[in-house]
């Protein structure tokens, strides 16, 4: 169905108006209004500045899609508008930039003391501010080495078959770890993994409303794992963004049959590792710890329940409550100096009812979940897959 068709299924009835975390926290008119009647208004001839300012307020999150009882893909609806707003953004180079966030990990992982002290020193945080309007505080630090450097010591001898690892930006540059306990839960399970040299899943181009260019990075990454696919090898994702776009963004912006043979061989990790319960369980140890999870808004758009909810909770004697929110991080987006308030506003309910909660410790699948939770929440903040593997390790609480 394209964009055209999908306006005309727009019934009008507001519900994703209830479900949007943004409207009730800024000036913002909702998805309904920037995504089926702003298109409209665009292609009447409606000046574009006078949509980009709410337009720019999207944070991608996709709870409207989810609310929408037609099965309208508002988002890729306002990805539209956002595509013929997309030279009239004030901050246009920046946010270019910010698309490309392989390019900067590499950069970052090549010189990380450096970076790392530029992003942490006050002067380099002010002149983030003042060059490029960007509130640097919560940015995580650059890994010492990529993720694509260290995972070949950690294959398992002996294996019975074999997985693809898109391991996502954060992943590969800022957290190996995630990808390395991935790796480690596979090899107990004798299931080898490959590691392909991969590019970011294009997903931060779409949302800054660079389409064209997000076409381009999908459909590289879609040659580069074509092959796999006809091995018969299954691709799994720790960052909900990456399996989120694997599974069903490129087959809706592509639509190409390459698109849907993909879209039906991937899996969040999680998921993947579900199937295993009752092997892992048999390795798993008691760990006495009070831990919060909260669900990134990209997993919960996948469809596919609570699955690392479902692994935690093999582990004997741990205190586990869940929360429900959005954090308002969405990728760049609350790092962005116009969008702070917006972004402090969506995640305030959220962060409150974690503190309130006062755990040891937080666990959610996303990486820019976790900066921002880190950051304002001011816990300690671990994916699920490494906790889980921690909790094999282990023998009374986890290590820091």
């Amino acid at each position: 169905m394209n964009s055209t068709t999908e306006l005309d299924h727009c019934l009008k009835c507001s519900i994703c108006q209830s479900a949007c975390p943004v409207i009730t926290s800024a000036s913002f008119p909702g998805p309904k209004l920037l995504g089926s009647d702003a298109l409209r208004l665009l292609k009447a001839g409606a000046d574009a500045g006078a949509v980009l300012p709410a337009v720019e307020a999207c944070l991608n999150c996709k709870r409207c899609e989810l609310a929408c009882p037609h099965g309208v893909r508002i988002t890729r609806l306002i990805s539209d508008v956002k595509e013929r707003t997309v030279t009239a953004k004030k901050h246009y180079w920046r946010d270019l930039l910010l698309s490309y966030p392989g390019f900067l990990g590499k950069v970052g992982t090549i010189v990380p003391g450096l970076v790392n002290f530029f992003l942490s020193n006050k002067i380099g945080r002010k002149l983030a501010k003042k060059v490029m309007s960007l509130d640097a505080d919560a940015v995580s630090n650059y890994a010492s080495r990529p993720l694509s450097r260290v995972t070949s010591s950690l294959q398992a001898a002996e294996t019975n078959r074999k997985v693809v690892y898109f391991a996502g930006c954060y992943a590969n540059y800022i957290e190996p770890e995630i990808g390395k306990s991935l790796v480690e839960l596979l090899g107990l399970l004798k299931i080898g993994v490959v590691v392909p040299t991969e590019h970011c899943c294009g997903m931060p181009l779409l949302a800054n409303g660079f389409k064209a260019q997000a076409k381009k990075a999908f459909q590289k990454n879609l040659k580069a794992l074509l092959p796999y696919l006809q091995e018969g090898c299954d691709i799994l994702c720790t960052c909900p963004t990456c399996a989120l776009a694997l599974k069903q963004v490129y087959l809706e912006e592509l639509g190409t049959d390459e698109a849907e043979v993909l879209s039906k061989f991937v899996y969040d990790a999680s998921e993947y590792l579900v199937n295993y319960s009752d092997q892992l369980a048999g390795l798993i140890k008691p760990v006495k710890l009070h831990m919060v999870y909260h669900q990134p808004c990209h997993t919960l758009a996948q469809g596919v329940g609570q699955p690392s909810l479902t692994l935690l909770k093999l582990i004997p004697e741990l205190k586990l409550q869940a929360v429900d929110g959005c954090c308002g991080q969405s990728g760049t987006y609350g790092f962005k100096q116009e969008k702070k308030k917006i972004s402090e506003a969506v995640g305030k309910a959220l962060f409150k009812e974690i503190e309130q909660c006062a755990p040891d410790l937080v666990s959610t699948d996303c990486g820019a979940c976790t900066m921002r939770i880190k950051h304002d929440c001011h816990l300690d903040v671990k994916h699920p897959l490494s906790v889980l593997l921690q909790s094999i390790k282990t023998d009374d609480s986890l290590p820091d």
